[in-house]
């Protein structure tokens, strides 16, 4: 079982995901939001752990908002803009480097692509995209929680899927490609199906780690586990996985699920826990052992 550091705890509520976001002189800041309020915390990630946190309100940022944001998802690109991704309508808004505008919006039309499968994504009780990682050319690749656990990857209707081996992975530097104007649309090219959905459970984000693997955190099997690239067909299984430390994973008695997935840059995992109120809501856990 994984050892953890001393738990954090960050002002924010029921956090729901987590990214890291390349800062000024290379520095990078951890980045959580929930799916309650319009704001987000960053934290500036050095080699002891994590900086003192800092909320930044956007509430008068997102256009078009409603009773609560419903973010599920977080990703950054290497203009340090933040693409924050609602569960229920699978629109990505896309908010400026300095957190004061959006500038964005990117729309997933799982119902209207190349590959049908990916409809089931808006479909069921647990319907909408709960993960997402940014990859590169512009295409995004998000997850299905459960009923099945879903991966989809979406860009520009006629290009080619590109998989999520490492090498999909974006470079820190790498602006993420966006159509003219205020809206693009991105099309279902490709999804995998994780054969391993009885013993894993869930997937509750999605995470690359610092050389390119693909990662997905369980709140319901309680742990962390590698997602091995295709290797040509329509369904993926697990690698390794590894049990989340006592105290980090799902706990019913006091409504803790282990929610959020990042990856520093020496490969520890970071983990944050959707809890209702904001204590001991955040942890950083040793490097998974290979």
């Amino acid at each position: 079982m994984l050892s953890a550091g001393t738990p954090r705890r960050l002002p924010l509520e029921q956090v729901s995901a987590l990214c890291v976001r390349s800062g000024a002189g290379g520095d990078d800041d951890l980045v959580a939001v929930g799916d309650e309020e319009f704001a987000v915390v960053t934290a500036p990630l050095r080699d002891g752990g994590l900086g003192a946190d800092d909320r930044h309100e956007l509430a008068d940022v997102v256009e078009g908002k409603r009773g609560k944001c419903d973010w599920e998802a977080a990703g950054s690109d290497g203009a340090g803009r933040l693409f924050l991704i609602e569960e229920e309508s699978a629109d990505v808004i896309v908010v400026a480097a300095d957190l004061r505008e959006q500038v964005h919006t990117i729309h997933l039309r799982a119902s209207d692509g190349p590959d049908e499968r990916a409809e089931k994504l808006l479909a069921g009780d647990n319907k909408g995209p709960e993960g997402m990682v940014l990859l590169t050319g512009g295409h995004l690749l998000v997850c299905k929680q459960r009923k099945p656990v879903l991966l989809v990857e979406f860009g520009p209707r006629d290009d080619d899927p590109r998989g999520f081996a490492p090498d999909a992975a974006p470079g820190r530097d790498e602006a993420f490609a966006l159509s003219r104007g205020d809206e693009t649309d991105l099309f279902p090219l490709r999804s995998w199906r994780l054969v391993d959905e009885d013993d894993l459970k869930s997937a509750n984000d999605l995470a690359f780690d610092h050389e390119g693997r693909l990662h997905a955190i369980s709140s319901r099997s309680c742990c962390i586990y590698e997602i091995t690239p295709d290797a040509g067909g329509d369904e993926i299984q697990a690698g390794a996985r590894w049990p989340l430390p006592a105290g980090v994973g799902a706990d019913p008695d006091e409504d803790r699920n282990a929610e959020g997935l990042a990856f520093d840059r020496a490969g520890r995992p970071i983990v944050a826990l959707d809890v209702k109120d904001t204590h001991d809501n955040l942890v950083v856990l040793e490097r998974l052992p290979r």
